[in-house]
């Protein structure tokens, strides 16, 4: 029975351990995505405003190139955010299979 208690302390750490690590990891994850996704959905209010301004006084023929940079720039956006949910998911699965006690 001593066998017994000292294991399920034992576990009981390495559970708490494993949700710490993988709680630190998490909020490593979103602090390093929140940088770069702040520039980006920055450029992204510039394209907004330069092209809204463009449209407002008439000159909206020429501006092709810049809808094109902004559509990358969303598609760009939209990448960055998935991978960010992904890496995210992928810690919470490895912790929820992790130690059981």
């Amino acid at each position: 029975s001593t066998v017994a208690g000292a294991l399920s302390t034992l576990i009981g750490g390495l559970t708490y351990a494993k949700g710490v690590v993988g709680g630190s990891a998490i909020a490593v994850i979103i602090s390093i995505a929140i940088s770069p996704l702040v520039l980006l959905l920055g450029y992204r209010l510039c394209f907004f405003i330069i092209l809204s301004f463009m449209d407002f006084i008439g000159a909206a023929d020429g501006a092709s190139a810049l809808v094109g940079i902004r559509d990358a720039l969303d598609g760009l956006i939209s990448v960055y955010v998935i991978t960010t949910v992904v890496y995210v998911l992928e810690i919470a699965i490895m912790l929820a299979m992790g130690v059981k006690a």
